[in-house]
């Protein structure tokens, strides 16, 4: 009866446990660093988890590994295996959400520069043309780091990493850096909300999903 006493409530668990989406925020500020190859070694060793989720596991991003052994052993999972594969379908949910981080002094010399060319609010993307004038390159309002669409005015100078999109293949700007944020008067209010918002969805999935 001392043991049943002392045990946090479901809803203690869920108010302590860090959610994705903060540890996601403190590993950009330094607070979490990625799992090594033999932390994830030893969490799979010690967790009875089908080889189909092994897989899934070991081609994570370290640091999204991190979050998935930070929540703990899956000791009492009903299915062990059904359980870590819904933890990771929800950490990588949460992780979408958040607005790529902004690079590093360095990393943003090396980006490329160039001019908003046109943009969609409706749909929420637009176009860049590189200060090379070669081929316009599509981009995401999420792949901006420090605005929204209010932010997104024709000519308006950035810098740009390019990359592939996952769906199909095709290349566009992965990670945007506005020179001048706020100059569409938004600064980044309108799409940081909606962000914010959907991180705090996955984040809440991510607390009252069970395991």
């Amino acid at each position: 009866w001392q043991q049943a006493q002392t045990a946090p409530v479901p809803w203690q668990q869920a108010q302590t446990a860090p959610a994705p989406v903060q540890q996601a925020q403190a590993a950009e500020q330094g607070g979490a660093v990625p799992a090594t190859p033999q932390e994830v070694q030893d969490f799979l060793m010690t967790n009875m988890i089908k080889e189909e989720a092994w897989q899934q596991f070991m081609e994570m991003d370290p640091m999204l590994q991190r979050m998935v052994i930070n929540r703990g052993s899956l000791e009492g999972a009903r299915d062990a295996t059904a359980a870590f594969i819904g933890r990771m379908v929800s950490i990588k949910k949460a992780a979408k959400a958040m607005p790529p981080p902004m690079p590093t002094q360095e990393g943003l010399q090396n980006m490329q520069r160039g001019s908003l060319t046109s943009f969609d609010q409706s749909k929420g993307f637009g176009f860049i043309t590189p200060s090379d004038m070669s081929q316009d390159v599509f981009f995401h309002i999420q792949a901006v780091t420090n605005g929204g669409n209010m932010d997104m005015v024709a000519g308006a100078t950035l810098r740009f990493e390019m990359g592939m999109n996952e769906r199909n293949g095709k290349t566009q700007a992965t990670r945007i850096v506005l020179d001048r944020p706020g100059v569409g008067g938004g600064g980044g209010g309108g799409q940081g909300m909606d962000q914010m918002a959907a991180a705090f969805a996955g984040m809440m999935e991510w607390m009252w999903g069970g395991w």
